[in-house]
C-alpha cells in the first residue's frame, strides 16, 4: 500500500532513493499526489522543488517554484539545507555556466567614508541576502580605506581562516591604468595637482580655472582653447559653420571634446578631435584675429589673448596622442562584462599590465621622441610597475593565467625570460592555493558524507554495491589530488576559447574540482567597471524632477533594472 500524501522531506528522500536505483517510472503516478501543494511553508516548497527535479516533473517543478517566487519574500539560499543541495544543485536554476554580475544593493553610507563605514555597509548587504558562503574576491579602487573595509568585512563575518585579505583584495585596473595616464600627462605628481585643480572648478572661478590649466603647457593651452569654444553658443555656432563646410561628411558639424579630469581617457580622446579638426580650429582662430567690431577693437579677446599653437606644437600633440592611445586600448578592452570570462577578467591583468610597461619602455627609450614625451613615458613606467609589485601579493592573478588552457605555465616561460628567477616562487604560490582550495573542498565533501538522509541511502556494508562504490570513491580522490598537475601535464591549446567557462565545463568529468577553481577565478572581473556603470544609471535616475528620490527607492529601481537585464526576473 503506498501512501497518497507523504511530509515533503519524505518526499524528497523518496524522490532521491528511486532517482538512484532507477525506478522512477514506477513512482511517477503516485508522485502527482505528492507533489500537489497544499499550503506548505516555504521550507517545504524548496524540498518540493527538489524532489519535483528528480522525479523529472517540469509541470510540478514549475508550479512549486511560481509558488517560492510569489509567497517566500527572503533570500532562497536560507531555504536550502543539505538534503536539497545533494539532490539538486542550483545550477538547475541557472545552468547556462555564464558570468552574470547581479548587483545586490547601491546603499547610502551614513557619516564620513571611512572603511569601517564602507565595510559595514557592505556586510549588512551580504548579510541580507546570507551571501557569505559565496565570497570570492573584492576589485576595488588603491583607496586606502577600501583596504579598511576588506579587512573589516572580513573579521565582521569571520572569514580571516577562508579569505586572506592579501589574496583577495585586488585592484581595479582600470584605475590603474588612469592614474598611470595622469601621470604621463599632469606630471608624476599627478594627484597633487588633480586635487587643487578639482578644489578651483568646485569654487567656479573662470580666471583661476584657466591658470590652472596653463600650468600644465601645451595640454593647458589646448584645453583653454577648447572651453572658449564650448562657453558659449555663439563661438559653436561660428565654429560649426566652420565644419559643416567639409568635403569630409563624417567630419561635417563635429564639435571639439573637452577634457575631463575624473573621466578615464578623455584627454587622449580630446587630442584625437583636436588632430582631427586641426585646419578647422587653425580658420576659426585666425578668423577670431581678425574679426573686429564697429569700434574697430578685437571683437573676441578671449580667442585672441590664446597663445598660437605652431606647427611644432602640432607635432608634439601628435606626439601625445600616439603615446596615449595604448591606455585607451587597454582599458576598451578590459572594461567589458562579457559572460564567457573573456576581455575583461582576472586572467587578462597581467598580460594587460605587462603590455603597457613594454610599450613606454620602448617610448622612454626611443631616441627620436621629443623629451617630453620620453619623461611623460617614465613617468607612467614609473606608476604602473609599482601596482604591478602589488600583483605579488595575491596569487589570483598568476592562477587566472595557469587556468586558461591556452596560456598554463607557458605565458611565463614566454614572457618572463627576462626575469626566470620569478617563475618558482609562483609556482609554489599557485601550488599553496590548489592545496588550500582542496582541503576546504574535502571539508565539505566529509560533511555531506556525515549525513543522515545519505548514510540511510548507502549501500549495505560488504554488498557488491558498496565494493563497486569504494573503489570508485578511491578512484576519485586520487584524481582529484592530482587534477592540478594533469591538467598542468596536457598540451597547451593554440588559442583562447571563445568562452572559457564553457571549455571548463566540458571538463569537468576530468577535472571536478579544478573546475569549480577555475570558474571562481576566471568570473574576477579586472575592473570595477560594473560599480562605475551603476553610478551612472544612478545619475540619470535622480533627474531634476526626481531629486526627492529617497535612498530605498533609488536602490530597488537600480536593482530590478539590473536583475531585469541579467534575466534574473
Amino acid at each position: 500500500m503506498v501512501p497518497q500524501t507523504l511530509a515533503a522531506i519524505e518526499v524528497l528522500r523518496t524522490s532521491v532513493v528511486a532517482d538512484k536505483y532507477d525506478c522512477l517510472n514506477a513512482v511517477k503516478f503516485v508522485s502527482e499526489c505528492w507533489l500537489r501543494r497544499r499550503g506548505q511553508e516555504a521550507g517545504d516548497l524548496m524540498l518540493l522543488t527538489a524532489a519535483a527535479y528528480l522525479f523529472q516533473n517540469a509541470q510540478a517543478f514549475n508550479e512549486i517554484t511560481k509558488a517560492l517566487i510569489l509567497n517566500h519574500g527572503g533570500p532562497y539560499l536560507a531555504l536550502s539545507c543539505n538534503e536539497v543541495e545533494s539532490a539538486m544543485n542550483w545550477k538547475v536554476f541557472y545552468d547556462d555556466y555564464q558570468v552574470r554580475t547581479i548587483l545586490l544593493g547601491i546603499r547610502e553610507i551614513y557619516g564620513d567614508h571611512r572603511g569601517e563605514n564602507i565595510g559595514q555597509t557592505v556586510v549588512d548587504v551580504i548579510r541580507e541576502f546570507q551571501a557569505e558562503s559565496g565570497l570570492g574576491a573584492f576589485v576595488l579602487d588603491n583607496a586606502s580605506n577600501n583596504d579598511t573595509a576588506v579587512r573589516y568585512i572580513l573579521n565582521e563575518l569571520e572569514l580571516h581562516d577562508i579569505h586572506e585579505e592579501e589574496r583577495c583584495r585586488l585592484r581595479c585596473l582600470g584605475h590603474i591604468i588612469n592614474l598611470a595616464a595622469q601621470d604621463f600627462i599632469f606630471g608624476q605628481n599627478s594627484e597633487k595637482w588633480l586635487r587643487e585643480h578639482a578644489a578651483i572648478e568646485d569654487s567656479e572661478d573662470i580666471e583661476d580655472l584657466q591658470r590652472s590649466w596653463v600650468s600644465q603647457g601645451l595640454i593647458g593651452h589646448v584645453q583653454n582653447l577648447i572651453s572658449l569654444i564650448r562657453s558659449s553658443p555663439q563661438r559653436r555656432q561660428a565654429f560649426r559653420k566652420i565644419t559643416g563646410t567639409d568635403p569630409d561628411p563624417n567630419k561635417q558639424n563635429l564639435m571639439l571634446i573637452q577634457n575631463n579630469t575624473t573621466r578615464w581617457n578623455s584627454t587622449y580622446h580630446m587630442l584625437v578631435r583636436v588632430l582631427e579638426l586641426k585646419n578647422h580650429i587653425q580658420v576659426y582662430v585666425n578668423s577670431c584675429q581678425a574679426k573686429r567690431d564697429l569700434k574697430g577693437k578685437i571683437a573676441d579677446e578671449a580667442i585672441y589673448k590664446l597663445p598660437q599653437l605652431t606647427e611644432d606644437d602640432w607635432a608634439m600633440l601628435q606626439e601625445l596622442c600616439d603615446a596615449l592611445q595604448p591606455f585607451d586600448e587597454a582599458t576598451n578592452f578590459l572594461q567589458s562584462n562579457n559572460k564567457g570570462a573573456k576581455y575583461g577578467f582576472l586572467w587578462e591583468c597581467l598580460p594587460a599590465i605587462e603590455w603597457l610597461l613594454t610599450t613606454l619602455e620602448t617610448l622612454k627609450e626611443n631616441k627620436s621622441v621629443r623629451d617630453r614625451v620620453g619623461l611623460s613615458a617614465n613617468n607612467a613606467w614609473n606608476k604602473m610597475n609599482k601596482y604591478y609589485e602589488i600583483t605579488d601579493l595575491s596569487p589570483y592573478y598568476v592562477a587566472a593565467i595557469v587556468l586558461n588552457p591556452a596560456h598554463k605555465w607557458r605565458y611565463f616561460d614566454i614572457h618572463w625570460k627576462r626575469n626566470k628567477h620569478w617563475i618558482p616562487e609562483a609556482k609554489r604560490k599557485m601550488k599553496a592555493l590548489w592545496s588550500v582550495y582542496k582541503i576546504q573542498h574535502e571539508q565539505v565533501v566529509e560533511e555531506e558524507q556525515l549525513l543522515p538522509s545519505s548514510a540511510q541511502l548507502s549501500p549495505q556494508k560488504g554488498s557488491f554495491k558498496s565494493f563497486l562504490a569504494s573503489g570508485q570513491a578511491a578512484s576519485n580522490e586520487n584524481e582529484a589530488t592530482d587534477e592540478y598537475k594533469a591538467y598542468c601535464q596536457l598540451p597547451a591549446l593554440k588559442s583562447t576559447p571563445k568562452d572559457l567557462i564553457a571549455w571548463w565545463r566540458e571538463q569537468e568529468a576530468s577535472f571536478p574540482l579544478l573546475a569549480t577553481l577555475a570558474y571562481t577565478i576566471l568570473a574576477i572581473p579586472a575592473m570595477s567597471a560594473e560599480c562605475e556603470r551603476v553610478f551612472s544609471s544612478a545619475k540619470l535616475l535622480i533627474t531634476p524632477n526626481r531629486n526627492h528620490l529617497s535612498p530605498d527607492t533609488v536602490e530597488m529601481s537600480e536593482c530590478l533594472r539590473n536583475w531585469y537585464n541579467n534575466k534574473v526576473i
